[in-house]
């Protein structure tokens, strides 16, 4: 009875132990661009640049640069902090494409790019497009829209950042 009693003991701490390890290894991915202050080129017919972090990818949306591409957008993650993955959600619902491409900053000087869609010709969907990239330290992140196909606007839906 002792070595069955044991067995059953040895069983669940190892599948405890177990169940530890699965959870460590998949954190939960945490949205570092929520609510986060954001700037931007210009504000069209009161489309704000808030709408772009509120954690909606199907709700307002913020447009700029009417008339005056390229329009950009730039999210402030309060602190230098390490990204490597940035899914974005630009306005969609007809055949329309953006061209664009995202830079980060830790000081607003100096800007890497880690996104370049300056030649991209595929439509925009509900899903929206992640973009992996080497980690890299930044506090800023910005998109600059260079191109509709639909209008001279830019529309970012959702921008959500992540990283540590």
């Amino acid at each position: 009875m002792t070595r069955h009693v044991g067995g059953i003991i040895s069983f669940f701490l190892l599948f405890a132990a177990a169940g530890l390890l699965v959870g460590i290894g998949y954190a939960e991915e945490i949205n570092l661009a929520r609510d986060a202050m954001v700037n931007c080129s210009n504000v069209n017919n009161s489309r704000y640049p808030e709408f772009s972090v509120d954690g909606k990818q199907d709700g307002e949306y913020w447009e700029g640069g009417f008339k005056s591409a390229p329009g950009w957008l730039e999210v402030d993650l309060g602190e230098p902090r390490d990204i490597d993955k940035i899914h974005l959600y630009m306005w969609w619902g007809d055949d329309r494409y953006y061209q664009y491409y995202i830079e980060v900053s830790t000081d607003r000087r100096q800007w890497k790019e880690v996104v370049n869609e300056r030649k991209n010709t595929l439509p925009d969907n509900a899903e929206g497009r992640i973009y992996d990239f080497p980690s890299t330290k930044a506090r800023f992140v910005r998109i600059t829209v260079t191109y509709n196909t639909a209008n001279s606007a830019a529309h970012v839906r959702e921008i959500e950042v992540y990283g540590k």
